[in-house]
This record gives C-alpha cells, structure tokens and sequence, in this order.
C-alpha cells in the first residue's frame, strides 16, 4: 500500500491587528532618528517592506487628513512621556474632533489589516520580502 499524505494548502502568513499596529507605529512616528540627507541614501536604508507598507497605506487609506490623523497617532504612542507630542494636543493643534480622528485612525488600521490579509496585491508585494 502507497499510503499519499493529503495535500494541504499553503496560505500566505496572516498579519494580526497588533502586528500592523506596531509597524505602524514604528514607521509613522515623526520623531524618529533622521534618515539621511541624500534621498537615494535614505531610500536605501529603508527596507523594501517599510516602502510597500507606505505605499499600502496611500492605497489604502485615500484620504489624507485620516493619513495625518494615523500619524499624529502613532507619533502619540510611540513617544507616551512627552506631552506635547499626545494625540489630543495633535487633534487641538489641527482642529480634528478627538473622537472622529480616533474612529478614522480605527478605520485606517482596520483597511490596513484587511489589505494585507487579503490574497490581493497588498499582501503580495508585502511577503515577497519574507519568503
């Protein structure tokens, strides 16, 4: 008897919402250490994922005041000890309701986590790196 082992399908690695939140966090915050000068220098020191998550996100994410509003975000929770620098001094400086921005930082987490878990493009260009 050839006894065959069943043939299991290989699905692409799923992202969880605190992974996206994370890098996220890590690649939006506006007070990180600077890249530099040089455009070419900066854009080779960046890796290929963090250039197609940005690119994820500008697909994603279309409209750009919810963009600034992740970002303002993520800078707020990469950076808790300095007042200045929290989401609701960001909403008041920009004149954003807390609670609105909060609900589209919401919204542009979850478009993210559904990109990428999606068999589409975003995911594609995504896990090209890790294989």
């Amino acid at each position: 008897m050839n006894a065959q082992r069943p043939i299991v399908p290989v699905y692409p690695p799923r992202y969880t919402v605190r992974a996206v939140t994370a890098w996220a966090i890590a690649l939006l915050n506006a007070y990180k250490p600077a890249l530099p000068a040089s455009p070419i220098m900066a854009a080779k020191r960046e890796p290929e994922a963090d250039v197609a998550f940005r690119t994820l996100l500008q697909t994603c994410v279309a409209d750009s005041i919810h963009r600034r509003q992740l970002g303002a975000w993520c800078t707020a929770k990469a950076n808790p000890a300095d007042r200045d620098l929290s989401f609701a001094q960001a909403c008041k400086r920009h004149g954003w309701s807390e609670k609105t921005a909060e609900r589209n930082v919401d919204r542009s987490l979850t478009a993210l986590v559904l990109a990428l878990n999606n068999d589409g493009a975003g995911a594609q260009s995504l896990n090209r790196e890790h294989n």
